[in-house]
């Protein structure tokens, strides 16, 4: 009885000892009452594709084609089809895990000996998250999704400023 007193305390020391650690908290920013200006009502010309305010259908056609047909933006959405199914398998650890099958067997051996067998099998399995590695692997597989997503915006903004950049170069060189 001693002997499992101690063991018991001994086990609660060291778990006591084993802190997640505090979750992230944002840290405050002020915030303004007011602008200076008031907004105009309406459509911002920061909402719109801003290809589209220069009103050149040459411009538009070239950043619609490089926007379809560039590599690294595929490669980009691939990575977040890849982050997306990490996180699912990250996911998958939150709940009880299921492993099942059967199996049969019939041997006829004479018409007097028939005989057969059927196997089944059926096992639950689920992860205590004691220490909070899977609700900490949940939370970098979903970060890891946001900053794939992120990067795909950040390839698609640099596309399309290198090909109205090399556009306008080309122009300016016309009008030269």
């Amino acid at each position: 009885m001693r002997r499992a007193a101690c063991l018991l305390l001994t086990l609660s020391l060291l778990a006591g000892g084993c802190t997640l650690g505090p979750d992230y908290v944002r840290p405050e920013v002020p915030t303004y009452p007011a602008y200076r200006a008031e907004s105009v009502p309406g459509p911002a010309i920061a909402d719109l594709p801003w290809w589209e305010v220069f009103d050149d259908p040459v411009l538009v056609h070239l950043i619609e084609t490089a926007l379809e047909n560039n590599l690294d933006l595929r490669a980009s959405l691939a990575r977040i089809d890849e982050a997306r199914a990490q996180l699912g398998i990250a996911r998958a650890d939150l709940y009880p895990g299921i492993v099942y099958g059967a199996g049969g067997s019939h041997t006829t051996a004479s018409e007097v000996d028939d005989s057969g067998s059927v196997d089944a099998f059926a096992s639950v399995s689920y992860i205590v998250d004691l220490w909070g590695r899977v609700r900490r692997s949940n939370e970098a597989a979903l970060h890891q999704l946001l900053s794939t997503e992120e990067a795909y915006r950040t390839v698609t903004i640099a596309l399309v400023a290198q090909v109205a950049s090399a556009y306008f170069q080309l122009r300016g060189f016309d009008q030269r």
